[in-house]
């Protein structure tokens, strides 16, 4: 299946992407133009000529095609970044840099994988800024749409942020976070994999095991597997195996 998107907002291309993620599987390929006249995917429509520039393909051989660029530093190529990240492709493959006026990568291997730090606001007043951390959980799902369905439930527990290496003191704590959210200098992330959940005041009063539970039957519920990787006891780290 061929799903075709025709759209100059880069913001409208990536939201159609998220909305039909669930008829996507993973991604093994994809091929990207600077330059739409340097593209050989030519649709007309309407009497309308159109000229696709980024062109995914699957494992289950469906390809998605759409209009978004690279070799620049701006909105289209930062779409292409966005969307790749989106299907769990983690590496940047130069898409922001001048001169890149075309890319084509096979074997493509995406990631859908989460590292989740948990820790709960137990402020008493307003004024307070109270936060205990309980364990750092590595959640995996075997496609994109699952770990987009899992975060947009997560969020509704409470306050979902991304953590890099800059981010010391939370990345000191979660020390088995793996690289791969260290971006280039040519572009950021949008989709991280590393992440704190922050859940909110109405779990204050919540155990580390009824935290877990939870995390864990959502995660089952969207098709994923949970594995605790350390605990926080009293303020000291313990790796678990």
């Amino acid at each position: 299946m061929i799903y075709k998107f025709y759209n100059g907002s880069p913001d409208i291309t990536e939201r159609y992407v998220k909305n039909i993620l669930p008829l996507i599987s993973n991604i093994k390929e994809f091929e990207v133009f600077r330059n739409c006249e340097e593209s050989p995917y030519l649709v007309i429509e309407d009497n309308e000529r159109l000229r696709y520039t980024f062109i995914l393909k699957d494992d289950m051989d469906n390809e998605l095609w759409l209009y978004t660029l690279c070799g620049y530093h701006g909105s289209g190529p930062n779409a292409t970044l966005k969307i790749l990240q989106l299907l769990g492709v983690k590496e940047d493959y130069s898409i922001c840099e001048e001169g890149m006026n075309h890319i084509k990568q096979r074997n493509v291997k995406p990631v859908h994988k989460l590292n989740l730090l948990t820790s709960q606001d137990k402020s008493i007043k307003y004024s307070d800024d109270i936060e205990e951390f309980h364990f750092l959980a590595e959640i995996d799902f075997k496609f994109a749409y699952q770990k987009s369905n899992f975060i947009k439930a997560l969020e509704s527990f409470g306050y979902l942020q991304h953590v890099t290496s800059v981010d010391k003191q939370f990345f000191a704590m979660a020390y088995v976070f793996d690289e791969l959210d260290t971006p280039s200098p040519a572009y950021e992330y949008y989709y991280y994999t590393n992440n704190i959940i922050k859940f909110n005041q109405s779990f204050k009063d919540f155990s580390s095991e009824q935290i877990q539970i939870i995390l864990e039957a959502l995660t089952k519920h969207y098709g994923g597997e949970f594995k605790k990787k350390l605990i926080f006891n009293q303020g000291h780290v313990e790796l678990l195996y």
